[in-house]
């Protein structure tokens, strides 16, 4: 939480002595006192009742896990809401054991109703100001571009931004030039990945002046996780000059990082639609260098499906079918879940073709992948589940539609 935040939360909570003060002022005074202390009880209990459950919590937890420290969270609040619950009924309990001493009238003070009355302004103004700082289309430039760099991805800020257009760009540039290129603290690099959801940004808005500063993030000096977001940035925007960029990063297969790095450049070639480089496309998912690496995320194998359906030549359809019936199970099943997202003739043609496949397994996958395709392929079938009835009925379906 910033210092701005911090100071509006802590003026929003002058609500609560504003109250006492006004009613004090009122001539509700020793009301005011009793209820203030019975207030203080209250939370001073719940927070060591809490500070108990905690340790009790500890002390009794069996077991560990994803779902390790819940129950000591349920035990630590369970008992501090019991000891709210208690010390506030008990608080109002001995209030009105008091009969009418606590409510005894005492003359008005002008000072206490302008303390209380300031109090309650100060906390209004606060809360004025959380609800303006919380609407992205009442804030500055300046604090959405913020905002911006430490949430990232399609936030409502993202949006604001990008609806402001090339008014928003001179305040995105002058953020991104306090990112120095080069590392020279260890918190630097955490600092360099505010950078790239404000590429995104600057190249949704477009202009001489965006497409300039992205291009200065392209430079060789530029650590490889943010110079390839701005090189998909820049393809996304239809820049071919980027392309010999892209595949020379795709080409070194020796860097530690170079696996996270393919995804953003599948993409770069993808929305090029660069049919030269299918080879290159191959290479980096089930080449040598692809072996050597290992397992590839989904979200990688999910980018060179897209890159080579979105290609559409007769060699990427190849490509994808070597994909879809590779050897490795994680590999091949990836890619047919990938290719699911791209529905058509063609996709349908190709899982088709596979659903002859020797294996077992692939059939199996490519016949749920289909029904996903298309749930209408075995019409009004009840029971979608994979067995050899099904499969011939599917088979002949295709067959059908393929003839016509």
């Amino acid at each position: 939480m910033n210092n701005a935040y911090l100071f509006f939360y802590l003026g929003s909570c002058a609500i609560i002595p504003g109250f006492f003060f006004m009613l004090g002022g009122a001539g509700r005074r020793k009301l005011a006192w009793w209820l203030a202390i019975s207030l203080i009880i209250t939370l001073i209990g719940t927070v060591v009742g809490t500070i108990a459950g905690l340790a009790i919590g500890n002390a009794t937890e069996k077991g560990g896990g994803e779902w390790r420290g819940l129950g000591v969270l349920f035990v630590a609040f369970t008992i501090g809401a019991g000891c709210f619950f208690v010390l506030l009924i008990g608080s109002m309990w001995w209030l009105t054991r008091t009969g009418r001493l606590a409510f005894d009238r005492a003359p008005r003070s002008t000072p206490l109703l302008i303390v209380g009355f300031t109090c309650l302004i100060v906390s209004l103004g606060s809360l004025a100001l959380i609800a303006i700082h919380n609407t992205p289309s009442l804030v500055s430039n300046e604090h959405l571009v913020e905002r911006v760099g430490q949430v990232g991805g399609e936030s409502e800020e993202r949006r604001e931004l990008v609806k402001r257009g090339l008014l928003a760009v001179p305040a995105i540039i002058a953020e991104l030039h306090r990112h120095p290129y080069k590392k020279t603290r260890e918190d630097e690099s955490i600092e360099l990945i505010s950078v790239n959801p404000l590429l995104h940004v600057l190249g949704s808005i477009g202009g001489l002046d965006a497409t300039t500063e992205i291009k200065r993030w392209t430079a060789q000096e530029v650590p490889s996780y943010v110079r390839v977001v701005a090189l998909e940035v820049l393809a996304e925007a239809g820049d071919r000059s980027v392309l010999p960029a892209v595949v020379e990063m795709l080409e070194k297969t020796d860097g530690a990082d170079w696996e996270f790095r393919r995804t953003e450049l599948f993409n770069a070639i993808g929305v090029l639609k660069a049919g030269e480089h299918v080879g290159l496309i191959r290479t980096a998912m089930i080449g040598e260098p692809a072996k050597k690496h290992g397992y590839l995320p989904f979200d990688t194998v999910l980018a060179g499906v897209s890159a080579l359906v979105a290609i559409d030549s007769d060699e990427a359809w190849v490509v994808l079918g070597e994909l879809c019936a590779a050897t490795d199970k994680s590999l091949r099943t990836d890619s047919i879940r990938a290719l699911e997202r791209s529905p058509g003739k063609r996709t349908i043609a190709l899982l088709a073709k596979l659903l002859d496949n020797p294996d077992n397994q692939i059939q199996q996958t490519v016949f749920a992948a289909l029904l996903r395709v298309d749930p209408n392929l075995l019409g009004t079938e009840q029971n979608t589940m994979w067995n050899e009835v099904n499969a011939t009925k599917l088979r002949e379906e295709l067959k059908n539609r393929a003839d016509k």
